[in-house]
């Protein structure tokens, strides 16, 4: 009965486990992929003071940007220099595909400002592009989630589950 017990405990912790390491794929996903996926011209950041303000567009290469975000990562895991190598293959074409959704989403921006700057707001217009928004956040995170389920496969169950205790870590506070 205890071996039962103790069996049933070790699967609840591993289902915790699984849940925290969504948790931490989800921090780590933005580090290394929207973060990166996101800079702005320097025109764009002109016509808009915000994301000038935010420095977007000082971000420079976003592939390496990804490279240095994917080595600080794994240096808390003692990832070694081949896991590197292929997590940040891995997020430089994350990146790649992430960029056509982003441009994208830009244009379904600039449809919905003119739309909105119209004399009369057509409702179904509106609906149409919020319907095709969500349709491109679906693929966003479908991308997302197959780049972060090949960069597990590259790390050990060991490195996963630290990097779920480092991802718990940082959400505390």
């Amino acid at each position: 009965m205890s071996e039962l017990r103790s069996d049933e405990t070790r699967s609840g912790t591993f289902r915790k486990s699984a849940w925290m390491f969504g948790g931490a794929v989800i921090i780590l996903s933005g580090l290394l992929f929207i973060g990166s996926a996101l800079p702005t011209t320097p025109d764009a950041a002109d016509a808009s003071r915000w994301r000038g303000h935010w420095g977007h567009d000082r971000h420079g290469d976003p592939g390496e940007h990804a490279e240095f975000a994917v080595e600080w990562v794994l240096r808390w895991v003692d990832g070694t220099p081949e896991q590197v190598e292929q997590i940040t293959a891995i997020a430089k074409s994350s990146i790649e595909e992430l960029t056509g959704l982003r441009e994208e989403h830009e244009k379904r921006h600039e449809a919905f400002i003119a739309e909105m700057s119209k004399a009369t707001v057509d409702r179904e217009a509106i609906e149409r592009l919020r319907h095709d928004g969500m349709d491109v956040a679906n693929q966003l995170s479908v991308q997302l989630a197959n780049a972060l389920v090949d960069a597990a496969a590259v790390l050990t169950v060991e490195q996963r589950l630290e990097l779920v205790e480092l991802a718990e870590r940082f959400h505390r506070r």
